[in-house]
């Protein structure tokens, strides 16, 4: 109930959406989800290879004894994570008790005592699944940060992802120019205009250089992200916004930071060149 409410109440989603993405709630119960694969008898070396349950610190690595484990993802809203054909490869779970020393997400491991889970972050673009085809088709993909900002904007923007954090990685970048051939594809960075965001985008815009593609970067109005925009005015209001939003290019991107004194300007051309990386490490 706790986490239907969350997202029905306060992030407007409808339960076709809680249905289509598989959305769920993990209690705050310690043992709830390890007693019930136990129940269905599902060994622990199993549950525990899938990263669900996590080992107690004085307890020997692969013990096969229930009493040594414990439910890894506690009161928090579970986000399955899906690879590009559609497989369920981790989950992430968004902390919902309000507790300042809880981290607000927490996400499957890829390994555990008995090896590779199969997840890797770095490697996934949320909601690329369902997304691929209008990638493929646009030769461009819009890029957010957070989770619901995809689910609240696949009907608008279906070339949309979510890189579940704050800047893009080479690994993501190479599996979507793999998705868009041998064009030259465009990734466009949608941000909410704060300073993080801003920040983040300038590391994005120096990678996606670095691979290959092109950049740009539209900043929303009033400092709102896409999830707030569709919850505040509707899908058919973002989509307007977008498109009229300014385009930053590379070089702009940074032009957003101040670059008035000599101080402030040597500042910014070191942020650009650092976000390009090493000197030969992008396209010629």
């Amino acid at each position: 109930k706790k986490g239907i409410e969350y997202l029905t109440r306060r992030r407007a989603m409808s339960q076709s959406d809680i249905s289509e993405w598989r959305l769920g709630y993990a209690p705050p119960s310690w043992h709830s989800l390890k007693e019930y694969l136990l129940g269905r008898n599902i060994p622990i070396d199993v549950i525990a290879a899938s990263g669900l349950i996590k080992r107690k610190k004085e307890a020997k690595e692969k013990s096969t004894d229930p009493k040594d484990y414990y439910d890894l993802f506690r009161d928090r809203l579970i986000f399955p994570l899906f690879d590009q054909l559609g497989r369920i490869v981790g989950f992430a779970g968004r902390d919902l008790s309000d507790e300042e020393d809880v981290p607000k997400y927490t996400n499957s491991p890829e390994r555990t005592d008995f090896g590779l889970t199969g997840f890797k972050k770095g490697t996934l673009l949320y909601g690329l699944h369902k997304a691929i085809d209008s990638i493929r088709k646009s030769g461009e993909v819009y890029v957010v940060e957070g989770y619901t900002d995809k689910i609240s904007t696949s009907r608008v923007i279906p070339n949309l992802v979510a890189i579940g954090g704050t800047s893009l990685t080479d690994k993501q970048l190479e599996l979507l120019q793999r998705i868009m051939g041998d064009r030259r594809g465009k990734v466009i960075a949608l941000l909410d205009g704060d300073r993080a965001g801003i920040e983040a985008a300038q590391k994005s815009a120096g990678i996606v250089i670095r691979n290959g593609l092109e950049f740009s970067g539209r900043i929303l109005p009033g400092g709102k992200d896409p999830d707030d925009i569709v919850k505040e005015c509707g899908e058919e209001y973002l989509l307007e916004e977008v498109r009229k939003s300014t385009e930053h290019d590379f070089s702009s991107i940074h032009l957003l930071e101040p670059h008035d004194t000599p101080s402030q300007k040597d500042a910014l051309l070191r942020t650009a060149m650092k976000s390009l990386g090493p000197e030969g490490d992008f396209p010629r």
